[in-house]
């Protein structure tokens, strides 16, 4: 039965798929009251999130920014449809990349490279930077338990992308195409919360102790990686802006955890220019430091200043 209704939905969603932006769109106008106000989906999650992240602002403001988050969601979840059957090349009328031979000068030097990104804008359009470079490309996802909707899933974001790793064979798949030189662009959305035993690493993001994910920083290192960062603006309904920004191009000289610091500064400033375009539905603080078992955990200087003060 679960598997029927998974066949059902896949095809109902390949429908809507099929549909013009304009018309799309104005179903997100009618998806919005029905998320925020009828369902209301994770309004409690989103609220205490912009709480804590937000102190300085009142009640209002944060009100506000809870609204304006909502309906991009909605605008985000069916621009996401839309990839169903949408060719991703296509995406190049919608995003602006700003300054794409900044990775071709990398790749011109045989240096293979990381993207990271968060989930910030319309993260499930940046499959379009492959159409811009002649890096081979490669993006890490965590599969989903419904194999139907994996199903559909890969076949949106595997448009222009060579492949697709689960993020468990990520480490394997780096290293093949080292062994194979063939310069490869790894994209990684890692603003996620890391697993709660293998978590070593916390850091100051926006207003909170953050356990932060280290896998971009490690695979940097070991494979002397060079490392980017997506900036990834909402300019108007289906209109992006994307600036490729520079973490490092010297991963091994950098000290420990400034990669991840960097990172981390990097999107807050996205986000507290344009809050309302970041997943605040996620639930992205789920255990402090005092939490993780039996393991060293180090903080970043601010939060060991924070609690000093």
């Amino acid at each position: 039965m679960k598997k029927l209704l998974s066949y059902i939905l896949y095809g109902m969603l390949w429908s809507i798929s099929l549909l013009p932006f304009p018309v799309l769109y104005f179903l997100s106008d009618l998806l919005f009251p029905l998320v925020y106000y009828v369902f209301r989906y994770r309004r409690a999650v989103v609220y205490r999130n912009l709480e804590k992240s937000f102190p300085e602002k009142s009640q209002a403001e944060r009100i506000t920014i809870q609204k304006k988050f909502y309906h991009h969601l909605c605008d985000v979840m069916v621009e996401s449809v839309k990839l169903i059957t949408y060719p991703a090349e296509k995406l190049l009328n919608h995003i602006d990349i700003v300054n794409p031979d900044i990775l071709e000068t990398y790749r011109k030097a045989g240096r293979h490279g990381i993207m990271s990104s968060g989930h910030y804008a319309n993260w499930e359009w940046l499959i379009v930077f492959p159409f811009v470079t002649k890096y081979h490309a490669m993006a890490v996802y965590k599969p989903l338990h419904d194999k139907v909707m994996d199903r559909l899933i890969l076949r949106s974001r595997t448009k222009g992308i060579d492949k697709l790793i689960p993020m468990h064979k990520t480490l394997r798949a780096i290293a093949g195409y080292h062994r194979d030189q063939i310069p490869t662009l790894s994209l990684f959305v890692a603003d996620q919360t890391p697993i709660k035993e293998e978590t070593e690493y916390f850091t100051w993001f926006l207003n909170q102790e953050t356990a932060a994910f280290t896998g971009v920083e490690k695979i940097a290192r070991k494979f002397d990686e060079a490392v980017f960062f997506f900036k990834m603006n909402k300019i108007k309904r289906g209109k992006y802006r994307l600036e490729i920004l520079e973490i490092t191009s010297r991963p091994k000289e950098e000290a420990p955890y400034a990669i991840t610091e960097r990172y981390f500064k990097m999107l807050e400033s996205c986000i507290r220019e344009r809050p309302e375009l970041w997943l605040w539905s996620h639930k992205r603080w789920k255990f402090d430091s005092g939490a993780v078992p039996n393991r060293k955990i180090l903080l970043s200087p601010e939060i060991q200043k924070n609690k000093t003060a």
